[in-house]
C-alpha cells in the first residue's frame, strides 16, 4: 500500500500519528515545522514542547521512524525538550505552551514559544540537543494574558510580533530585537 494514496484504506500506511507521549495538551494544540527544515516539527506538549527530528515518509529509510502499534503507524523520533519548561509564575504556577513559531533566516532554528501566563520564551539552535531558553518578555508584564500566537519576520529572526488575550490586556506586541524590548501597537 502506498501511504501518499488518499484512497488506500487497507493496513498500510494510509496515514500515520505524529503525536508524542505528553500530557496536559491544549484541545486544539500548536504545533509547528521548522522553516528552515520542513521536516522538524515542535509540538506544544503542556508545559514543555517537543521536538521530532524527521517526520519525513517519503522513502524505505525515512519508515525505520515509524512503527506499528495498536494497528497505527506511529513515529519514535519524538524528543521531550526538558529545558523548555514554562517557568513558574508569582502566583505559584505553570503555564501550558499555546503559541509556536520558527525562524527562516537570520538566524535560522530559533523557536519561539508562549504560554497561558502571558511569557514567551526564545531557543535558539532549537535543532538540535536540548538548549537553555532565554526569557524573551523583555519588561513586558502579561501575568493573566494568554499568548494566543506569534509570529516571525521571515527575513529577520529578531523581528516578532505576539499576540494576547484576556480581558484588559494590550492585544498586539512588536519587537525588533528577539524579545529584549517590547512595544504595544
Amino acid at each position: 500500500y502506498d501511504y501518499r494514496d488518499p484512497f488506500s484504506f487497507g493496513w498500510g500506511y494510509s496515514w500515520s500519528q505524529l503525536t508524542p507521549p505528553a500530557s496536559g495538551v491544549l484541545f486544539i494544540n500548536p504545533f509547528v515545522l521548522n522553516q528552515a527544515n520542513e521536516k522538524m516539527l515542535f509540538y506544544a506538549g503542556g508545559t514543555t514542547v517537543w521536538r521530532n527530528n524527521n517526520i519525513d515518509m517519503t522513502d524505505d529509510a525515512s519508515l525505520d521512524n515509524y512503527y506499528f502499534s495498536n494497528g497505527y503507524l506511529l513515529n519514535n523520533q519524538w524528543e521531550q525538550l526538558t529545558n523548555t519548561a514554562s517557568r513558574i509564575t508569582t502566583v505559584g504556577t505553570y503555564g501550558t505552551i499555546s503559541a509556536l513559531a520558527t525562524t527562516t533566516t537570520n538566524p535560522t532554528n530559533r523557536l519561539y514559544y508562549g504560554d497561558s501566563q502571558g511569557q514567551i520564551s526564545r531557543l535558539d539552535n532549537a535543532n538540535s540537543g536540548n538548549g537553555t531558553p532565554i526569557d524573551a518578555n523583555g519588561a513586558m508584564d502579561m501575568h493573566g494574558a494568554y499568548v494566543s500566537d506569534i509570529a516571525v519576520n521571515p527575513d529577520d529572526g529578531d523581528e516578532v510580533i505576539a499576540t494576547f488575550s484576556n480581558y484588559g490586556v494590550a492585544s498586539i506586541w512588536h519587537s525588533d530585537d528577539a524579545g529584549a524590548t517590547w512595544s504595544n501597537i
